[in-house]
This record gives structure tokens, sequence and C-alpha cells, in this order.
């Protein structure tokens, strides 16, 4: 894949789409693969290391997480990044509650893991509220499932 500057000129080669880097004001914005994914998910460098932010849109407003900061340089968060999670729990519904696991990034030495809860309350609104953290010594084998590190 390349990138041309202008016409005529040598073309310089860049990383697929999804790990291009939209930089502000130090802020790297990790894309997604499905570009109708509305979430943002932010890596930046802090205190030795990145911190994570993500920001979940729903129908009912944002929900922003609390960041998770790792001792990581940014470049391995961005090499970790495929563009799209991995589902690890698969998705449980009932009548009234949704609930599903997914892996954002994998580390050699742990993975983000992002849980997704919707549930219906007694007004009939559906209300959702997701959490995610670094699990370490854990990964997604070829399964998909999360196992281990061995």
């Amino acid at each position: 894949m390349f990138l041309f500057r202008e016409r005529n000129q040598i073309p310089l080669p860049i990383k697929p789409f999804w790990r291009l880097k939209a930089m502000t004001r130090g802020v790297t914005t990790l894309k997604w693969l499905d570009v109708t994914i509305p979430h943002v998910l932010t890596v930046r460098e802090w205190e030795g290391g990145v911190r994570l932010q993500f920001q979940i849109v729903k129908d009912g407003g944002t929900q922003v997480l609390p960041p998770i900061d790792l001792p990581k340089p940014v470049e391995n968060v961005a090499e970790a990044w495929t563009g799209q999670f991995t589902e690890v729990l698969t998705a449980v519904q009932s009548a009234h509650l949704y609930v599903q696991g997914r892996v954002l990034l994998r580390f050699p030495d742990g993975c983000i893991y992002w849980s997704v809860n919707h549930w219906k309350a007694s007004d009939g609104k559906t209300r959702s509220i997701d959490c995610w953290g670094f699990m370490p010594g854990m990964t997604t084998d070829k399964l998909e499932f999360l196992v281990p590190i061995k």
C-alpha cells in the first residue's frame, strides 16, 4: 500500500489504514476496520508508558471508560491493534439481558478485555454499561477462547 504526496512522485509505503495514526495533541486514534463502528479508542504516551482511553458511543449518549495505563510504548499498542475486537464470550441474550466478552488488544504479557452489557429496565428502556481492563497472563487461542499464556 502506498501514499502519493503529489503526482509523479515516488510512492511512500504506509501501514494499512486501520493502523494509521490520527495525531491530535499527542493522541493516537486507533482506526476500526468496520468504519460503521462509532467507538473511539485512543492511546497516548503517559508517565513512562501509554494511557488507553475508550469512548463507547451508544443510542443514549457516550460512555467514557476509565483509562488504562500500561508500561508499553505507543508502537507496541499500534502493532497489537488489528482494527477489530475478538469475541471471546459468545453473546448471551435473554428477554432482559445481553452480555458479550471481547478482547481488543493482545500483548505477550496479557490482553485488554471488554465486557459489553445491556439490559431492559423496568421503564422499558434499554440501558447499558461496559467495562474493560488489562488481564495479565491471558490471551486468546486459535479458537478465540480466553486462555492463560503458556
